[in-house]
């Protein structure tokens, strides 16, 4: 009669195993803040991976319809990770008209999550940016990822590209499987 007793324990723990990693990757029941510092960029250190996609516009329009897009229209959910569905300003200024160097925003995922993303260099050959703060299970693997569009300046020959910097310690898991996308222009 003990093994009903064991059964029974095992089941238990089962379920309250269960409840306590359905509740930690949960997103939060209330946004957070990110008013506090951002983490540092450092010069070195991180995994990088760029991806590039030719297409023929010139480089002016491009500029505009990037720089006039909601990120929730240009992001779309890529295999496990969710799209955008909409930006909270925290602070600074998202108009593109401006400087938006040290703009930060709350990203709302559709499935719920959030990360914080702040704009580190805001030129026209470049735009940077930190996204971390991330409530869902990449805060488990990731610290913080730096995005870089490189845009050829007024007359420049070499297409632009979009990197994607990671931390080279992202952790003892799998890496996340990443779909990016950058504009080369024609």
């Amino acid at each position: 009669m003990i093994v009903l007793p064991t059964l029974a324990g095992i089941a238990v723990l089962g379920v309250a195993g269960t409840v306590a990693v359905r509740r930690f990757l949960a997103p939060p029941q209330t946004p957070p803040a990110y008013t506090g510092p951002r983490p540092k960029p450092s010069e070195d250190g991180y995994l990088s991976h760029t991806e590039s996609i030719r297409i023929n516009a010139p480089l002016d329009a491009f500029r505009q319809w990037v720089n006039h897009t909601e990120l929730n229209d240009l992001l779309v959910e890529s295999g496990n990770l969710p799209s955008v569905a909409r930006t909270e300003a925290i602070g600074g200024t998202f108009d593109p008209d401006h400087d938006r160097t040290g703009a930060r925003r709350r990203v709302v995922l559709d499935d719920g999550h959030f990360t914080a993303e702040e704009v580190l260099v805001d030129r026209p050959e470049v735009f940077r940016y930190i996204v971390w703060g991330y409530t869902n299970y990449a805060r488990l693997m990731i610290e913080h990822a730096i995005g870089e569009f490189n845009l050829p300046g007024r007359g420049g020959q070499d297409p632009p590209d979009l990197d994607l910097l990671l931390p080279a310690t992202v952790g003892d898991g799998p890496a996340l499987p990443l779909q990016l996308r950058a504009w080369h222009l024609g």
